[in-house]
């Protein structure tokens, strides 16, 4: 596989920062990894509240937050 393929990944997530472990830590360095090969992803995620502000805001990769 070279360059960029036409994929679009919705990660539906259970687990994910602030929670620290396995599964969470899986996650984040597979979407990192994975990003460069394909069109678009995004991170759908508990809400934490204020504690993940920073955090969303500074990964590369669109994380939508629900209650």
């Amino acid at each position: 596989m070279v360059g960029k393929q036409r994929i679009s990944v919705i990660r539906v997530v259970f687990e994910f920062y602030p929670i620290k472990g396995g599964s969470v830590t899986h996650i984040l360095e597979l979407s990192k990894h994975v990003d460069p090969y394909i069109e678009s992803q995004v991170i759908i995620a508990p809400d934490f509240g204020k504690e993940c502000k920073d955090f969303d805001a500074s990964y590369p990769i669109p994380i939508i937050r629900v209650k």
